[in-house]
């Protein structure tokens, strides 16, 4: 592990927006999700399901109108049918789909007939509970795009791990930011980063049922400007590879090694996982952020480049 690190703690009590948006993603977790009854979705995913839904999904394209079928990416129709987990990764897929979930009561499927009434009995309390649970009323989806969906997602966390790792990165980088670019600029980061990530979300994926909920937009926006706004500075990082002597402490690399430390295992992610299927993240979501804050860095630099040529 490896986490870049303030060299003045002391001035911690200087950064009010950071904690603001600290207290504000603690006190919703805290507030509506900690105590949250668990989701239908999860019962939804549950590996039983998804095999089930893979082999019926499968069937029910294979009838489907021309336009569907053009709209359905091609690995679907590349995996293997004879492996279980190729077949969780097509239904994991299908559970996102409204036609898919809107046909499973009525269409004649063909297989293990307990398999498919389990599946519809989840399905029919996926829709039922849809618009109760917290997971929808807060997250950005296909379905729940417009007003405030945009701002609440980005303070939605779905336990408190999904929390933790977040918060991690908002407090430290978060820190720098305001200390050198100033509270305004901190917010718009983070406030149009999760905009940004939500726009490539539902860009990508606009078939998707199940939203989108987390700071991880945002934070990779923040993570971005910083790593591009200045390049060649030389911060200090705290790694942590075992918790012994010499296996942990402090070193001094330059800001742009952050985009390869936290950045890249999203793009790669992104290739190899298709919306975060089977992982639960959604990669087109960090990597949106990441491409408005590196836009907006490039920008920072750019004007201070301008003001540089008038003043010389």
């Amino acid at each position: 592990m490896i986490l870049p690190c303030p060299e003045n703690p002391q001035s911690w009590n200087h950064r009010p927006i950071t904690w603001m948006l600290v207290f504000l993603n603690i006190a919703v977790f805290l507030i509506f999700f900690a105590d949250a009854p668990a989701s239908p979705t999860m019962d939804l995913v549950k590996e039983k399901n998804l095999e089930t839904a893979g082999r019926a999904f499968l069937q029910m394209i294979a009838v489907s109108p021309e336009e569907v079928r053009e709209k359905t990416p091609d690995w679907i129709f590349e995996v293997s049918t004879s492996r279980s987990v190729d077949l969780q990764l097509i239904g994991y897929y299908a559970v996102r789909q409204s036609f898919f979930l809107e046909g499973v009561s009525s269409f004649a499927f063909h297989g293990d007939e307990v398999a498919l009434a389990e599946l519809r009995k989840s399905v029919a309390t996926f829709q039922d509970k849809f618009s109760e649970d917290r997971l929808h009323r807060f997250g950005l989806s296909p379905l729940r795009n417009q007003s405030f969906a945009w701002l609440t997602y980005q303070f939605s966390h779905i336990g408190f791990l999904h929390l933790a790792s977040n918060l991690v990165f908002l407090i430290f980088i978060g820190w720098a930011i305001e200390g050198l670019f100033g509270g305004t600029v901190l917010l718009i980061l983070y406030l149009m980063g999760g905009i940004a990530g939500g726009v490539f979300f539902l860009g990508l994926f606009p078939g998707s049922y199940i939203p989108m909920v987390g700071a991880s937009g945002s934070v990779s926006a923040l993570i971005a400007f910083y790593a591009l706004a200045e390049p060649k500075w030389r911060i200090r990082y705290y790694y942590l590879l075992f918790p012994t002597p010499g296996l942990n402490g402090f070193i001094y690399l330059p800001t742009l090694l952050i985009l390869p430390l936290y950045l890249l295992a999203d793009a790669t992610g992104l290739l190899a996982s298709p919306d975060g299927l089977m992982t639960g993240v959604a990669y087109s979501a960090h990597l949106g952020g990441a491409a408005f804050g590196a836009i907006a860095a490039l920008l920072v630099r750019g004007l201070s480049l301008v003001r540089i040529n008038r003043t010389s």
